[in-house]
């Protein structure tokens, strides 16, 4: 769904993919999916509209902080998931700092929550508050951010400031489902 016209693109694939699968990450517009069952990486190209198969002789794509690498493929018990932690030695003080094509997102832990902050890239000493979150695993898309708060997909814009974009229940209990911005 795209959030911005709310047009809804399907993507069909010429393969069966098991629903034990589940996204590792995403790089460069590209969906990598990893189907648990029949032990298959998949490429899915938002923009060509396209599924390929990736995995081969018994390895995965795997993205880490910028890089490309081969990995053996997971057993059916590990899930494996992209790492996409940007240390910039300007923002020692915080315990984990991201970089978009924007901004710098930077997290400090503060008891059991994380403040979020962020800092235009051409202006990196201005830093703004933006809101305290419980898991460090918030998305980003231009000039907006997202996260899960409780049973709430949550969105922060300066325009709009925070605002709800879905209440679900599930997502108090079943800490394993994933969402990604595009």
């Amino acid at each position: 769904v795209n959030l911005n016209n709310n047009k809804i693109n399907r993507i069909k694939s010429k393969n069966s993919i098991s629903l034990d699968s589940y996204i590792q990450g995403i790089v460069d517009d590209k969906i990598y999916l990893y189907d648990k069952d029949n032990e298959v990486q998949y490429e899915i190209d938002i923009n060509n509209k396209k599924i390929n198969v990736v995995s081969r002789d018994n390895k995965i794509k795997y993205y880490e902080n910028g890089n490309w690498r081969m990995l053996n493929k997971p057993n059916l018990n590990k899930e494996i998931y992209f790492e996409y932690n940007l240390i910039d030695s300007r923002f020692n003080d915080y315990d984990k700092v991201i970089k978009s094509d924007k901004y710098y997102y930077l997290l400090k832990k503060y008891n059991n929550m994380y403040k979020l902050y962020r800092a235009d890239i051409n202006n990196y000493k201005k830093i703004k508050y933006i809101t305290d979150i419980a898991d460090i695993n918030f998305k980003y898309n231009d000039d907006y951010i997202y996260y899960i708060e409780d049973e709430k997909l949550i969105y922060y814009s300066d325009m709009t400031g925070l605002k709800t974009v879905l209440i679900n229940k599930e997502l108090v209990f079943n800490k394993s489902i994933k969402y990604y911005i595009y």
